[in-house]
């Protein structure tokens, strides 16, 4: 029970953490990176996995007031231990965490459809970063992004 509540501290501290932008608190497992979008450097987590031939993951994280790729850091340090094979990627969708630029788009209309931004996105990620294809991997209703 002692090592759950450790897990439970940890990523606690690790929210806590990003919602105040302190990139110290990143999980162990993984390297904090970024990734330009639209002139916009979006953070993203790497944890690298130890079969280059392996799947990589693509984590999409829920969309909603303070989340971003921080979401994933329970689930990336537990797969890892059981899975250490994959390298996962976990992105910060555009309005999410570090990537802040959908802001710019919500005052362009009816028009603007943000889901479709998040596509976007998340392809130019996949075709410049991961470079292969991924297992992916959302939670909320971004399955269809």
């Amino acid at each position: 029970r002692s090592v759950r509540r450790q897990r439970v501290a940890r990523s606690s501290e690790v929210a806590a953490g990003q919602l105040r932008g302190d990139p110290s608190v990143a999980p162990r497992c993984v390297e904090e990176k970024a990734f330009s979008y639209m002139g916009d450097d979006c953070q993203y987590y790497l944890s690298r996995g130890s079969d280059p031939s392996a799947s990589p993951i693509l984590l999409i994280h829920p969309v909603g007031v303070g989340l971003s790729k921080w979401f994933w850091e329970p689930f990336i340090e537990e797969f890892k231990r059981k899975h250490p094979q994959n390298d996962i990627y976990a992105p910060d969708l555009l309005g999410c965490g570090s990537c802040r630029r959908y802001e710019e788009e919500l005052g362009k209309g009816p028009d603007t459809d943000l889901a479709e931004q998040w596509a976007k996105q998340l392809r130019s990620f996949s075709e410049d970063v991961i470079k292969r294809p991924a297992v992916v991997v959302t939670q909320g209703a971004l399955g269809t992004v």
